[in-house]
Parts: structure tokens; sequence; C-alpha cells
């Protein structure tokens, strides 16, 4: 999977944590997908596919929320047969045991106690949103070369909820995501069935 020959990576925890989570999984044949697909999220940061990187990220917490029988009320509740990733579905899951925190900023874990605002979202739930829905012109519209002047770095045009753009590396944005999704998983207890 993470052939040494072709990757120097400035991130070995990425790999390390793989790979930990992959043994860790082995024991649920079940999860077998979410190992496929955290494997692959780290893989795709490693190729420099940001984007792509978001996304599997995104969509293995949004699988172990449709595959782990804890939420499987919430889906009768809400009479649906997918879980998509949003805040209620955070907070039900949570609620529930699952580490939800991990996938939120450590001024974001207050929205899991209050009263669902429906104009906030965690940044996890906005990054996947763009990313899925194609919306990806905040992530890419600006580029500029690094010091060498060969190669192209993406930048994210962010704005905080004063309206202030903030500029963010679109590598950090994926790496953010993906370091989330993992620590999620390295703490997530699978059901033993």
């Amino acid at each position: 999977m993470f052939p040494s020959y072709r990757f120097r990576p400035e991130h070995p925890d990425l790999i390390s944590n793989a790979l930990a989570i992959g043994k860790k999984l082995r024991n649920f044949p079940k999860l077998k997908d979410i190992n496929n697909i955290q494997e692959e999220a780290a893989s795709l940061y490693l190729h420099k596919h940001m984007d792509a990187c978001i996304f599997y990220s995104s969509i293995c917490i949004e699988k172990i929320l449709n595959m782990d029988s804890r939420l499987n009320k919430y889906k009768e509740k809400e009479k649906i047969n997918w879980i998509n990733i949003n805040l209620s579905s955070f907070k039900e899951a949570y609620k529930r045991k699952l580490p939800i925190d991990e996938l939120l900023d450590e001024s974001e874990l207050d929205m899991l106690n209050k009263k669902q605002d429906r104009d906030k979202n965690p940044i996890f739930i906005i990054r996947r949103n763009k990313v899925l829905h194609g919306d990806i012109s905040g992530y890419v519209d600006k580029r500029v070369l690094n010091k060498d002047q060969k190669e192209v770095i993406p930048f994210s045009k962010f704005k905080t909820d004063a309206g202030i753009p903030v500029i963010i590396d679109f590598n950090e944005i994926a790496l953010d995501q993906l370091k989330k999704m993992q620590q999620f998983l390295i703490k997530y207890e699978p059901e033993k069935n």
C-alpha cells in the first residue's frame, strides 16, 4: 500500500496510523471496507490528491455511522435508510459513545451539547459538503509558486464568522481532515457481535 521507495512523507504518522487502524479493523470483517477507505484516504494525501483525500476521509466516517447498529434507532426515528454526516447525526452518534469529538476542533466541541443551530456546522462537515458538491473553487482559486518556482501550491480562502477572508493551504485542509478521521478510527470501538 505505501511503498517506501515512492514516498518520503513529511508526516510519517499518517502511514503508521493507517497501518495500526488496519490491524485493529482486521478483527472485524464487516469493517473491511472501512479499512480500505481509510488506507486510500492516506494514500490520496501522499499522492497530493487533496480533494479526494477530503472526500475519502469524510465518506469513511459516514459509512461507519451507517454500519454501526447503535445508530439504528436514530435511522428509524428519522425514517431514513442512510445517515448523512451533519450536526444532527454527529450529536446522535456522540450520545451513543462514538468518538465524534475527534472530528471537531476544540472550539466546536460545544456544538455537540447545544441546541442545533442550522447555520453552524463543524469544519469537518463544511469541507465534506464543499467537496461532495463540487464546490472546490474556494479551495483552489489562488495558486502560488513555492520558493523554488517549480511547484504550484493550491491555497484556499475561507471566511471567518465575521466575514474576514482567511487563506489556508489546501494541503493543510486535507491533512486536518485525514488526521481527524484517523483519530476517530483509533478511538472507535466497533461493536462485538
